[in-house]
């Protein structure tokens, strides 16, 4: 069942260790705002890390966590975000897969179902071993 179609805006921080500066990537989005069960899924298109190719997003917010499945013609993954826990995932790319894990530190999320929400989470990631930094995830949506 379908609640709302929203407005989202999404920003990443990235932290630099060398500089002790915060990349930013900030993008917007239209998508939809539904209920299954005791979960909120929002869905929405992006191309964020493409620009010629659209993306597909569903985050779903569950009483233990986020999950966020991506897919594009030439990428797929799912990351499951569970605060206080490390979990694994493949990015697959056209050129080969990379094994990557997020430590997920915190996750805050309020929805309103007449209005919108918000989403945040802050996570430790690491690809093929490394850590590529200390990260946060935020997410505004509200009804159009």
């Amino acid at each position: 069942e379908v609640i709302l179609n929203i407005d989202i805006r999404i920003s990443t921080y990235y932290p630099d260790a060398e500089t002790d500066q915060s990349d930013r990537i900030h993008q917007a989005a239209k998508g939809t705002l539904y209920t299954v069960g005791d979960s909120y899924i929002i869905e929405y298109d992006s191309n964020i890390f493409n620009e010629q190719e659209m993306e597909h997003n569903r985050v779903t917010i569950h009483p233990d966590g986020v999950c966020l499945l991506r897919s594009g013609r030439d990428m797929q993954t799912k990351i499951d975000y569970i605060k206080g826990q490390t979990t694994s995932f493949r990015y697959a790319l056209p050129y080969g897969s990379i094994d990557c894990r997020v430590d997920t530190k915190e996750i805050e999320s309020y929805i309103n179902e007449g209005f919108g929400g918000h989403l945040r989470i802050q996570y430790d990631l690491y690809m093929n071993d490394a850590l590529s930094g200390h990260h946060q995830l935020k997410m505004l949506f509200a009804r159009q």
